[in-house]
C-alpha cells in the first residue's frame, strides 16, 4: 500500500494485521517510522488494543509515540 501525502512522493506501507472479519487494521512503514491501528468501530476493546500494541512493540515498533483519536 502506498499513501501520497506531499505531491510527488509515496511513501509505502504493509499491513501487519488484519483479521478475518476486517474490524481493525494495524498499518506500518517498512522502516517502522509510523504505525496505526484503525478500528470500524470507535471505540477498541482495550484488551485488544492492548494485545495488538505489544504485539508491534515485539517487531520494534516505538508504540510510546502512539496517540489515540477520539470519535464520535
Amino acid at each position: 500500500m502506498k499513501a501520497q501525502f506531499v505531491w510527488p512522493l509515496k511513501i509505502g506501507y504493509r499491513v501487519i494485521e488484519l483479521p478475518d472479519d476486517y474490524s481493525y487494521v494495524v498499518i506500518g512503514h517498512p522502516d517502522k517510522k509510523y504505525l496505526f491501528i484503525m478500528s470500524r468501530k470507535p471505540n477498541m476493546d482495550q484488551k485488544l488494543m492492548t494485545a495488538i500494541v505489544e504485539r508491534c512493540r515485539q517487531i520494534g515498533y516505538d508504540v510510546d509515540k502512539l496517540v489515540s483519536q477520539e470519535h464520535n
